[in-house]
């Protein structure tokens, strides 16, 4: 097994409440939406929930291995906010997730080629 593959292997501890850190390598702060985005993933019930920094967000998961995150059609709220930026690049940045690195606490969702998207911390 690579040291990859075994980062995961406690995969109980997605299931919590994850508060943004930094989004396409850029730290987040709280000046940057008016609300700070969190995703709440339930992995027994293969589903996610959160704030995008401005919406309510839900939805199904579609493929959730070791390694492999896959979310499915993300729904939410259609409120305005007066700069909606972060809201809509969380949004794209989820809709691109195929895996994540799960470590500590701190999650870390990638694209297809591996890429890191987005790093969220748990929230205490």
């Amino acid at each position: 097994m690579t040291k990859e593959q075994t980062q995961n292997t406690d995969i109980a501890q997605l299931s919590n409440v994850w508060k943004l850190h930094s989004l396409h390598g850029v730290d987040y702060s709280d000046e940057m939406s008016q609300k700070h985005p969190t995703l709440q993933i339930d992995r027994q019930n293969k589903s996610f929930s959160g704030n995008d920094g401005c919406n309510n967000i839900h939805g199904g998961i579609e493929i959730l291995t070791d390694t492999d995150l896959k979310f499915g059609i993300l729904a939410s709220t259609k409120m305005m906010c007066e700069d909606m930026r972060i809201t809509n690049a969380f949004g794209q940045a989820l809709s691109k997730v195929e895996y994540y690195k799960l470590k500590e606490l701190k999650l870390t969702l990638q694209d297809k080629d591996h890429n890191e998207l987005m790093v969220l911390r748990k929230v205490d």
